[in-house]
């Protein structure tokens, strides 16, 4: 179809709104402009104050606004409302081209250039669902879908590359990016964070899909913890609750075991948070290891301490976790790693603990508290290893605690036929 008969098919439309108001859109009837305000309240209730005006809501005039706050569905969302220029369109045989404030429009639903002209008619373009194509020209961004192609306006350009794929996704899974990306992307702000966790709800509620209920509960403990000037990051025991109503259906759900952390990288989610639930999750649901254990080792990769005694106490505890809920193995791993990365003992390290002249904790306390967790790694529960109560006394010689401890090791483990 060409220009004339798509800018013909809009303007009509537009001149029946204003017969309907006397005068023009902006200076109807009260009960049309309460008709306008209503479908913006009824879409944007959840959000006050922000009206879906998220990192990719490039706010227009009053006319523009107005324009867009009748035109989309009741249950359409905004997600890109960004400035283009310099568009460059199909033209009918003979057609001049006209001056027109264009813009493009993303929605859950759909995506399309909108023309503004000075008569205040509006020709529209509907873009086909493909992932835009955003290609930099000296510093000015170029746009393409299908057969149309504009550029983007000074300091919009980067916005238009985050946004790129989002045309060519189905209408959940746009909503679902569009929330990520605009809780990510750069230094996210609270109001930003409020507009993300409105979208995941609205996930919520048509998909109920368990994976957006944890990041529903991680996002308004982020900014209930934003909002706490004493708090960086939420606090995991606060989360018990609404974690239980998620976390089973979600460990039932899923077929893999990185899905946790693969959640996590996609959210930019701190690695204290990644400890922290892991933690919590591998405490309250030790028959679902795997996607906890697989979260817990991305944060550990993650998180590199300046103090390596730190990192491996962190170690210490997660190990002595693994054990409690028999995850033997993983702990046996994780303890030989730490111990390969502690320096040679030295002479003073032969010296009981008591009578080591330190004002911190040293790396051979760290390392013997690593035997002794490696100690409980063997095959009896109730009998610590031999082979690390052995270690242990050679480590400390001057400590007669360990060497009682080993005598009485070996002896119990005599008594019930152990070799």
């Amino acid at each position: 179809m060409g220009k004339s008969n798509i800018f013909k098919t809009i303007i009509g439309k537009h001149q029946d709104i204003k017969s309907k108001t006397d005068k023009s859109i902006l200076q109807g009837t009260q009960t049309e402009r309460q008709k306008s305000q209503g479908v913006r309240t009824r879409v944007f209730k959840m959000v006050p104050g922000i009206q879906a005006r998220g990192r990719y809501y490039d706010k227009g005039d009053h006319y523009q606004e107005e324009w867009l706050g009748i035109y989309r569905s009741q249950k359409e969302i905004v997600l890109a409302w960004l400035r283009a220029a310099s568009v460059s369109v199909p033209l009918a045989e003979g057609e001049q081209k006209v001056k027109v404030a264009w813009r493009y429009l993303l929605t859950s639903d759909r995506s399309m250039l909108v023309g503004f002209l000075k008569d205040r008619s509006v020709c529209l373009y509907e873009l086909p669902s493909v992932p835009i194509e955003v290609e930099d020209k000296v510093g000015r961004y170029t746009i393409k879908a299908g057969e149309y192609n504009w550029k983007a306006s000074i300091g919009d350009g980067s916005y238009y590359k985050e946004i790129a794929r989002l045309p060519g996704l189905d209408r959940l899974t746009r909503i679902r990016e569009a929330a990520r990306l605009n809780s990510i992307c750069l230094n996210a702000r609270k109001r930003r964070s409020e507009l993300t966790l409105w979208l995941v709800r609205i996930l919520i509620k048509e998909l109920a899909d368990p994976i957006d209920c944890l990041t529903g509960v991680y996002l308004e403990a982020v900014i209930a913890s934003t909002e706490c000037q004493t708090q960086s990051e939420p606090d995991i025991d606060d989360l018990r609750e609404p974690l239980s109503r998620c976390m089973k259906e979600l460990f039932q759900s899923s077929k893999d075991d990185a899905y946790l952390s693969r959640w996590a990288k996609e959210w930019n989610v701190s690695h204290e948070f990644q400890f922290a639930l892991s933690s919590f999750l591998l405490k309250n649901y030790p028959q679902y290891p795997a996607a906890p254990i697989s979260l817990f080792l991305q944060a550990r990769n993650l998180k590199v301490e300046k103090d390596l005694l730190r990192q491996i106490e962190s170690d210490i505890a997660f190990a002595e976790l693994f054990i409690e809920i028999n995850q033997r193995n993983e702990a046996v791993r994780l303890i030989k790693n730490s111990l390969s990365a502690l320096p040679e003992p030295v002479l003073e390290d032969l010296l009981p603990l008591e009578l080591q002249q330190k004002t911190s904790v040293s790396a051979n306390e760290v390392r013997c508290r690593l035997m002794e967790a490696l100690a409980k790694t063997g095959e009896d529960p109730n009998s610590p290893d031999p082979v690390a109560m052995a270690e242990l006394a050679m480590l400390q010689p001057l400590d007669t605690n360990r060497l009682s401890t080993l005598i009485y090791v070996a002896q119990d483990r005599g008594s019930k036929g152990w070799k």
